[in-house]
């Protein structure tokens, strides 16, 4: 956070690092609305286990109302890519495409056959518990997921804490803070 806060030398920037694990899914829904940006990290070393525990976090993440409405950017960082067997920013994306379509597809199947029933807009609410309305689906439902045409921005970094290659994760923090500060501005006047 010390780097994003040069960028903006004024500016205290607040991160909440909540693990992906279902029992703390209230931290995450908690701090949902307070999000300037999001930071979710996949182990590139295991990439089709962590898309298959992470995927329904982030399909959640990428319709919450809230998010979507303040178009908050997301950046997925591929960790661990200081390995040779590290999964490219590239494979990671398509295997994340290729599950929340899944995902997708079986959440609409769930909401046809329980029928529509009244849900909340936070992280894990509507579209997970298999009912919600249209605004639940990820993007265009015609056409496969594409991650780069959602109403967030999200974009991918290859990252290595180990060598401390994270100057992608700062500068995302520093941007995504300029642009909520730029937006905060235009809703005040």
């Amino acid at each position: 956070a010390a780097r994003a806060a040069a960028a903006a030398p004024d500016a205290r920037v607040r991160v909440i690092d909540v693990p992906g694990h279902a029992r703390l899914r209230d931290v995450l829904r908690a701090a949902v609305p307070a999000c300037a940006a999001v930071v979710f990290v996949i182990d590139a070393l295991d990439v089709k286990q962590q898309v298959r525990d992470g995927a329904p976090i982030l399909y959640d993440l990428l319709v919450d109302k809230t998010l979507r409405r303040r178009r908050v950017p997301l950046l997925i960082v591929c960790a661990k890519s200081d390995i040779i067997t590290a999964a490219e920013p590239e494979a990671v994306e398509h295997a994340l495409a290729t599950e929340l379509e899944r995902l997708r597809s079986t959440r609409q199947s769930v909401s046809a056959h329980v029928g529509s029933t009244a849900g909340d807009d936070d992280v894990g609410g509507g579209a997970s518990s298999g009912g919600g309305d249209a605004d639940d689906a990820l993007g265009d439902p015609n056409a496969a997921v594409d991650l780069h045409a959602l109403d967030n921005p999200v974009a991918f970094a290859a990252t290595s804490a180990k060598d401390g290659d994270v100057d992608a994760v700062y500068s995302f923090i520093a941007n995504a803070f300029k642009l909520a500060r730029v937006t905060a501005d235009a809703d005040d006047a």
